[in-house]
């Protein structure tokens, strides 16, 4: 069996050009059904880094939007192979 790390509940305050930088790293965590939080970002930078997770196989789970600043959540798409 594979070993997998789990990162839950930890905060970090990273920009734009950091998230962009470590897509590839924070991406891998993204196992089936993971999923990543963004906030405190300017929607001006939004499609930027949607974009970017998506070639990595995340997708755009929801949005909200306040005076110029978007959160969102990224997900990995679950498996529908069975296991036993």
């Amino acid at each position: 069996m594979r070993e997998r790390s789990i990162v839950t509940g930890r905060k970090t305050s990273l920009d734009r050009q950091t998230l962009l930088a470590l897509a590839d790293d924070l991406a891998a965590y993204g196992t089936a059904g993971a999923r990543l939080l963004c906030s405190g970002l300017l929607v001006d930078h939004e499609i930027e880094i949607v974009e970017e997770y998506s070639h990595r196989g995340l997708y755009l789970v929801d949005r909200r939007e306040q005076d110029g600043w978007v959160a969102f959540e990224l997900a990995r798409p679950e498996s529908c192979e069975g296991g036993s």
